[in-house]
């Protein structure tokens, strides 16, 4: 089952929003939402769909930038690989497609040394 990565979100907002040069609180005038509820999002919490999804269109990538599958057995390594592949979604200068294929090393490679390294 394909689920919501709301941290790749969160990372994805607070990247453009230095991007850009705004505060936090920019970002929620531009996109409609209290501030509140944008630090929530980014704490972890519960966000109503209508923010995460103008949200989303405010970072200018698609909703399959946070799309992911669950995580495998070893979730610690997965999770770490899945913390960098966000930033290399969220980054302007990579075509999806790029960011594809360095998370695909990225993974290949930490899960090589990691298990190596046992």
């Amino acid at each position: 089952m394909t689920m919501f990565d709301l941290q790749s979100l969160a990372d994805a907002i607070d990247l453009r929003r230095r991007e850009l040069g705004f505060t936090l609180e920019q970002v929620a005038e531009q996109v409609h939402a209290p501030v509140e509820e944008l630090r929530s999002l980014s704490a972890g919490g519960d966000p109503h769909m209508g923010v995460v999804m103008r949200t989303i269109q405010w970072t200018g990538l698609g909703i399959e930038a946070f799309l992911d599958e669950p995580a495998p057995l070893n979730a610690d390594s997965a999770e770490k690989a899945e913390r960098v592949a966000a930033f290399l979604r969220a980054d302007r200068d990579l075509k999806p497609e790029s960011a594809e294929a360095i998370e695909s090393v990225l993974k290949a490679a930490y899960e090589r040394f990691a298990t190596s390294a046992r």
